[in-house]
């Protein structure tokens, strides 16, 4: 708002109004080039609805007032001008004061912003600012990724003191997750907190000398046996659909489906997300079509299902449900052979 009133007041001094107006145009294209998805900036005099002057920029929304913004995009603006004033404040002769000498000290400047925007902002800096010594504490590996070029500082707390570590390995090239598990960041792992659990329990079953057999279904995808933890996070497959079914690759699908199974446990496996949403989806072959069950009532004197990781019956079944319907030609556990196939095993 400054560098606008100084170059739009009226002046005897026509060289000083035009050096105003040099450095308003300057700021406004400074923010231009920095604030993401701002294509215009204006300065809007007082209204019936404003009273006070402002700061407005154009947004895909339309215009939106400064104070209107988030608090990322305020609280860049901000430092930004005040550098800005500052270095034309100090350097009034040079024709480039943006890039005379200068030294800035910015605490989390990865505060408020987007990953995006946080990746880069360094690169902005250095390009816009290109004699200016930047000194910034930051809490994002994307900041850090993104300052190949720059020395980088641990700080550590030990005890009631802090120690700085200047000995830091290159990081040129490391991905995101090597530097949150690196020493700059600390983390154990990063991985989702929900699967430490399970990897605790692939360690303990690693470090076993001899597997049960109920050890080595533990973490497979029940139709083609793959370690889940290798490939995916899993699905939840509805051994016999529940929505509708298909006798065959491409063939109508039949209505209803097994909707009464919808929620039993032991119509439920674990799968891969390959095999449940590529391969298997709502096949559920029978080797007698004719005997399906359509309905909960059709098989109202049976309550356990077929079907479980540990063997489904292909001709009888293990059940008085798998007997009825004859057997199908869809188990896990490899039986269904495109499933095995279809992953190269």
């Amino acid at each position: 708002m400054q560098a606008d009133y100084a170059a739009s007041k009226g002046s005897h001094e026509r060289g000083a109004q035009g050096e105003a107006i040099q450095r308003r145009d300057r700021i406004k294209q400074l923010l231009l080039d920095l604030l993401p998805e701002v294509s215009d900036l204006r300065f809007a005099p007082p209204d019936a609805d404003n009273p006070m002057a402002r700061v407005e920029v154009q947004t895909p929304y339309g215009w939106v007032g400064m104070r209107n913004l988030s608090l990322g995009y305020r609280t860049l603006i901000a430092w930004m001008v005040d550098l800005a004033s500052r270095l034309f404040e100090r350097y009034p002769e040079s024709p480039n004061p943006l890039a005379e000498p200068a030294v800035v000290l910015v605490d989390e400047i990865d505060l408020h912003l987007h990953p995006t925007w946080q990746r880069q902002l360094i690169g902005y800096l250095t390009e816009r600012f290109p004699n200016t010594q930047f000194i910034v504490t930051a809490h994002s590996p994307l900041v850090v990724q993104s300052a190949t070029d720059a020395n980088i500082v641990v700080l550590k707390r030990e005890g009631d003191h802090v120690v700085i570590d200047n000995d830091v390995e290159s990081i040129r090239g490391w991905r995101v997750d090597q530097l949150l598990t690196s020493d700059l960041f600390g983390l154990e792992t990063a991985r989702p907190p929900q699967l430490e659990d399970f990897l605790k329990a692939r360690t303990a079953l690693l470090s076993k000398p001899r597997l049960t057999k109920k050890d080595e279904a533990r973490g497979k995808c029940a139709f083609c046996e793959s370690q889940l933890a290798h490939i995916s996070y899993g699905d939840v497959e509805h051994f016999r659909p529940k929505a509708g079914w298909r006798q065959e690759e491409g063939g109508p699908l039949g209505r209803p489906g097994y909707y009464w199974l919808a929620y039993e446990w032991t119509n439920l496996f674990l799968a891969c997300t390959l095999c449940n949403q590529q391969f298997k989806r709502n096949l559920f072959p029978l080797r007698t079509p004719s005997r399906r069950a359509r309905s909960h009532s059709w098989l109202q004197h049976t309550r356990e299902l077929a079907g479980n990781p540990s063997g489904v019956a292909i001709t009888t079944g293990n059940s008085h449900e798998a007997g009825l319907e004859g057997g199908t030609t869809c188990a896990p556990r490899g039986v269904w052979l495109p499933l095995p196939l279809a992953h190269g095993r």
